[in-house]
Order: structure tokens, then sequence, then C-alpha cells
């Protein structure tokens, strides 16, 4: 029988540094298997394709979400920032936690 090839589609990306968050905020990782030790992840956390403990790199798609430590608060608004693995760089973001938060008065 005769067939035909059908076009395989593979895309190789590099993996990211270390992320090194913004001053006076805080990282919390998505996957969270990036913030455990090794020896405290499951076989499905071991098993995530976005996961390589050994060398400290990120994988390529892998996000933090940034939020401010307390007392600052975040400018520009909002209180969140997501940053995103794309190719082996960090993509960049614009949280900053400069400035201690004012109390509201109601």
């Amino acid at each position: 029988a005769r067939g035909t090839w059908t076009e395989l589609k593979h895309y190789c990306h590099r993996r990211c540094p270390p992320f090194i968050p913004p001053e006076r905020s805080r990282k919390q990782c998505d996957p969270p298997e990036h913030c455990k030790e090794p020896e405290d992840l499951s076989t499905e956390e071991r098993n995530n394709p976005f996961f390589s403990p050994d060398d400290g790199l990120w994988r390529h798609g892998s996000t933090f979400l940034l939020k401010c430590t307390s007392p600052f608060c975040p400018h520009p608004a909002p209180e969140n920032s997501t940053v995103r693995c794309n190719d082996g760089e960090w993509e960049k973001t614009t949280l900053e936690c400069r400035r201690p938060c004012l109390a509201r008065m109601d």
C-alpha cells in the first residue's frame, strides 16, 4: 500500500535562567512543584513536562504570579503580575512595589 507521511510539527524552545523577582515582591510558582525540594515531589509532579529539578533552569511555558509583600502596594496596578518563560527569556513585568500602602479612610 502506498501511503503518505504526515507532517510532524516539532518545536524546540530554550529554557529560562532562574527568575529574580522585583524588589519587595514575592513569587508564586505555577506549576507549584518548582517551589518544592526534589525529594518532596509526588510521582505526578515529577512527571510534569515543565519540571527540571537538576539544573535550576525553567522550561518554556513556566509562569510565576508576582505580588507585592506587605506593607508595599503595587505600582502600577493591578495587584498581581504574571511572568512567563518564553523561549529562553522571561517576559517583562511592570510590577513595582516601591511605596507602603496608605490606610483606607472609610
